[in-house]
């Protein structure tokens, strides 16, 4: 009897365990398009850090008729991969040499956090929680700390539209060991 406990106990820990993991890399939920001022365009420097590997690429980001497209771009200027999201639907072309387990959508919910305004995270199922100081933005799942915004500028400045050069922004995933450096090099209103 004894033998069988500690066996069922030994199962129960290492589900738990599993399911512990697994919650923690599953895709995030994201917000609806339609919840990002428009209409514009931002070319931005980025300098990412995962899983201790250091990438230098850029990014495209327009938002237009409630659709957002993310075209990531290698050091010589070659499409990486490509993100386009309409309300709830999103497809990801990404070519083999990506990493398979790159947190792509985690990219979106950085922009996310970067351009659309708190209410924006209100929406059904949501488990997203807001909370702002005087240069970060801190974004929480459940009560846990998942990206930290830390800002050159506040998101007021931001979200006025107008084109703004050499922005500095650090994006930090804390469970995923992912780190992205950011520099606006150009913002414009379509």
């Amino acid at each position: 009897m004894c033998h069988c406990l500690i066996l069922l106990s030994l199962i129960v820990l290492s589900s738990c365990a599993h399911f512990a993991n697994h919650t923690r890399n599953t895709d995030p939920l994201l917000p609806d398009t339609a919840s990002l001022p428009c209409c514009w365009q931002a070319l931005e420097q980025l300098e990412i850090e995962f899983q201790e590997k250091k990438l230098s690429m850029s990014s495209v980001i327009a938002v237009h008729n409630k659709k957002l497209t993310v075209v990531i771009l290698d050091p010589l200027g070659r499409r990486g991969f490509t993100i386009i999201q309409q309300g709830d639907n999103i497809q990801i072309e990404k070519p083999a040499q990506i990493q398979k387990d790159f947190p792509v959508k985690w990219l979106l919910i950085g922009i996310y956090l970067r351009y659309m305004p708190d209410s924006g995270w209100s929406f059904e199922h949501s488990n997203w929680g807001i909370k702002r100081g005087d240069n970060y933005v801190l974004l929480e799942q459940n009560k846990r700390e998942k990206v930290i915004l830390t800002e050159a500028i506040t998101q007021q400045n931001i979200l006025k539209h107008s084109p703004q050069k050499n922005l500095t922004s650090q994006l930090e995933y804390p469970d995923l060991k992912l780190k992205v450096n950011i520099t606006t090099l150009s913002r414009n209103s379509l």
